[in-house]
Order: C-alpha cells, then sequence, then structure tokens
C-alpha cells in the first residue's frame, strides 16, 4: 500500500483569505462516515472511481471529474472496489473570503460533472495553485488567490449542472458553443478547439455546425464583430485597442473583416454613431 495514501478524510488548513487546498489520495481501505461541512468544496477527481453519496440520490464519479459542494451539505464518499479515489481541489470559507457574493454563487447547489470543457480548465487552474504551494516562489499566495477567484468565477459564470456520466460529444460541443459567447476574443486555432474537446478537427466542425447552423470560424468573428461595433458604438477606444480586444492581432484584417461584414469601415461606423448621437 502507498504509505502517503489516506484511510479517512484529510483535514484543510485555511489560509488567511478563507481558501484551503486539499488533496486526498485514498488507500484500499478508506472510509468516509456522512459528513457535513462548514465550508464549500471544489473538488476534482484526478483518479480512480467512487459513488458520491447524497441524501436522496448519488452519483458515479470517475477521473476526470468535478464535484462541487455547498457549506453544510450532507454527504459521504465511497470507493469502487481497486479503483481508490484520488482528489484535490479548493476549499471555501465564504465570510472569511473576501468576494462573498461570488463563492454563494458558484456554490450554492451540488454541481457534478465529468468530460466537459469546464472540467478540464479547472484542472489546469487547480494543478497551478498546487504547484505555487509546493515550490513556494516569491508571489505564490498571490497567484494562488487569483486562480481560486478565477475558478469561482467560471463556476458562477457557467449554468450548474448534476448529472452522472461523461457528456457525450454533441453535449460537449453544445457546451463550448454556449461558452463561445463570452470567450470570441481568445486565438484558439481550430485545431487546438477540437483537441481541447476530445475530438477530430472533422467530428468537431460536423457537430458545431449540427448545432449552430454555423462553422466554428463564421461564429467566432460573427461575434467578435458584433462586440467591435458596440464598443465603436459606445466607446472612445480607438480602433487599434478594439481591435485587439475583440481577437484580431492583426489590424488590416480587423478591417477587411469589419467591412465584409457590415459593408461599412470601423471608422465609418464610429463616426456615423456620433453623428446619430
Amino acid at each position: 500500500m502507498d504509505r502517503f495514501a489516506q484511510q479517512m478524510p484529510v483535514s484543510v488548513a485555511f489560509k488567511r483569505s478563507g481558501f484551503g487546498l486539499l488533496e486526498s489520495h485514498h488507500a484500499e481501505d478508506f472510509f468516509m462516515d456522512w459528513r457535513v461541512d462548514p465550508f464549500a468544496k471544489v473538488i476534482l477527481v484526478v483518479g480512480g472511481e467512487g459513488t458520491l453519496h447524497l441524501p436522496q440520490r448519488e452519483f458515479a464519479i470517475r477521473a476526470p471529474a468535478l464535484v462541487v459542494a455547498p457549506a453544510k451539505a450532507r454527504h459521504r464518499i465511497a470507493d469502487r472496489a481497486g479503483r481508490p479515489l484520488s482528489l484535490a481541489g479548493v476549499c471555501l470559507r465564504r465570510a472569511k473570503f473576501p468576494e462573498r457574493a461570488l463563492v454563494e454563487a458558484a456554490c450554492a447547489h451540488w454541481r457534478v460533472e465529468s468530460g466537459t470543457p469546464l472540467v478540464r480548465r479547472l484542472m489546469e487552474w487547480i494543478q497551478m495553485v498546487f504547484v505555487e504551494e509546493r515550490l513556494q516562489r516569491p508571489g505564490a499566495w498571490a497567484l494562488q488567490r487569483s486562480l481560486v477567484c478565477r475558478i469561482i468565477v467560471e463556476l458562477a459564470r457557467t449554468p450548474a449542472r448534476l448529472f452522472a456520466g461523461k457528456a457525450d460529444s454533441v453535449e460537449r460541443v453544445t457546451q463550448y458553443a454556449r461558452e463561445l459567447e463570452d470567450a470570441f476574443w481568445k486565438s484558439d486555432d481550430l485545431d487546438a478547439v477540437a483537441a481541447s474537446l476530445g475530438l477530430s478537427r472533422r467530428r468537431f466542425t460536423q457537430i458545431f455546425r449540427t448545432v449552430t447552423d454555423e462553422s466554428w470560424l463564421a461564429r467566432v468573428n460573427r461575434l467578435r464583430l458584433a462586440h467591435a461595433a458596440r464598443l465603436l458604438r459606445e466607446t472612445t477606444l480607438s480602433v487599434r485597442a478594439i481591435a485587439f480586444e475583440t481577437g484580431y492581432g492583426d489590424l488590416a484584417h480587423f478591417h477587411r473583416s469589419f467591412k465584409a461584414r457590415f459593408g461599412t469601415s470601423p471608422g465609418a461606423c464610429r463616426k456615423a454613431a456620433d453623428t446619430r448621437g
């Protein structure tokens, strides 16, 4: 048996900003009784399989998966025989955390999901939190806190999901398409997006067109240009700044795309808005 494996749930030491780290690699004989924690938990299942038991229902959990547990919610976890769980995550004391409303929005309800883009993002950020904990480089605490805030914001902005099993490819792409409404500015390319969802480029483009009625590139450009047009009408930002903020690294490309979409240049769009105003 791994001498670092736990037979019982671990305790959590909280930092001054109201968050603590939880890491638990279960032994074969791990046992967890029913418990009620006074803090919320954002936990990633990074290895093994088991069952999350709630008073009225239960969910199979298998790596990689996300479990969000509200504060003061009764629960227990049981490992599958021969497949002990490994868990890593952050615990949050709402009263101690500066962004209390965000914690409430992110962790007010149970959330269980697997195989979604959200799980992959949170996996990376929580790994970074633990890396900073181990290395203790200058600024480690500040970076950890910023990552925890990012995790909470992401959860607060993403509708809670409660289901057992892995999201299928259509569900993953559908969720990605919803999230793209707020992430159109990212410089991801098609191959990277498809890979992040565990799909081939061809399969991703097929599903994306089915669920959105447009190609991935057309949707990205439509969202970017709609945001650019709003900024031109409502702000005094320079055209170059707007191009940057909407995801266009090349100013000439932005001008061409804007004119192709709206039949006018960014400058003319702003002048028209100024005239109307």
